[in-house]
C-alpha cells in the first residue's frame, strides 16, 4: 500500500507525478500550496499549520504545536507507517530551505528501518536509500551514488558511462556523482552498506 506525502518544497513537473486512485494522500502543512497544481484532495492534513492559512475545508486535520521535536514531514511519515503503509512517496521534499531538504534525505533511513520503501520525488529528481541491488531503465539520465551512512563494499556498476567492478566506495566519497546511463538498462549491485541514490532528469 502506498502513501503519498506532499510537502512544501519544489515540485517541478506536476504532470510527471502519477497519483493513483487508491493512494493515501497526506498533506504536510505547507504542502497545501501544491494541491491545486496536482489537482488532488488529501485524505488528511498534518502539521503545526504555521506556514499557510488557506487549507481545504472538510478534511481530517491533525494539528501539532509549533514547538515540537519532529518536522511536519517526519510526523506525516510516522502517521503513514502507523496506518500500515509500506511504500511512501514524498513530494516537494527538496528545494526551499536547505535544512528541511537535508532532514528529508535523512528521513529515508528512518523509513527503511521501519521496513518500508521510501522515495523523494519532485517531478525531475528521484532520491531513495537502498541496501539492495537495483536497475535503472532510463537511457541518458544521470545517476549519483552516495555512501552517506557507511562504506559500500563490492560496488559494481554496469550499463553506465563509468563502470566499476567490485569496488570499495568509502563513506563520504564523491566518486560516483553524475554517472550517466548509456545502455538500455543500468545495473548497480553491492555486497554491503547503505547507498543513497539520486536519479536526475534535469
Amino acid at each position: 500500500m502506498r502513501a503519498i506525502i506532499i510537502c512544501g518544497g519544489e515540485v517541478y513537473d506536476a504532470a510527471a507525478i502519477n497519483i493513483k486512485e487508491d493512494d493515501f494522500v497526506i498533506c504536510a502543512d505547507a504542502g497545501a500550496r501544491h494541491l491545486k497544481s496536482l489537482n488532488i484532495t488529501p485524505d488528511v492534513l498534518i502539521g503545526d499549520f504555521d506556514t499557510l492559512k488557506d487549507y481545504p475545508e472538510g478534511i481530517k486535520r491533525i494539528e501539532f504545536p509549533p514547538e515540537k521535536d519532529e518536522t511536519d514531514t517526519s510526523l506525516a511519515v510516522d502517521y503513514a507507517i502507523s496506518k500500515g503503509y509500506d511504500e511512501i512517496l514524498v513530494l516537494g521534499a527538496l528545494g526551499g530551505r536547505a535544512d528541511h531538504s537535508l532532514a528529508n534525505v535523512f528521513l529515508l533511513k528512518h523509513i527503511l528501518e521501519k521496513n518500508a520503501k521510501g522515495e523523494l520525488f519532485d517531478g525531475k529528481n528521484r532520491v531513495f536509500l537502498t541496501d539492495k541491488d537495483f536497475t535503472v531503465s532510463e537511457h541518458g539520465v544521470y545517476v549519483s551514488l552516495f555512501p552517506l551512512f557507511s562504506d559500500i563494499e563490492g560496488l559494481t556498476i554496469r550499463g553506465m558511462k563509468y563502470p566499476l567492478d567490485d569496488y570499495k566506495l568509502p563513506q563520504g566519497s564523491s566518486l560516483c556523482v553524475s554517472n550517466e546511463v548509456t545502455d538500455r538498462e543500468a545495473y548497480i549491485s553491492f555486497k554491503s552498506g547503505l547507498l543513497l541514490v539520486m536519479i536526475c532528469r534535469d
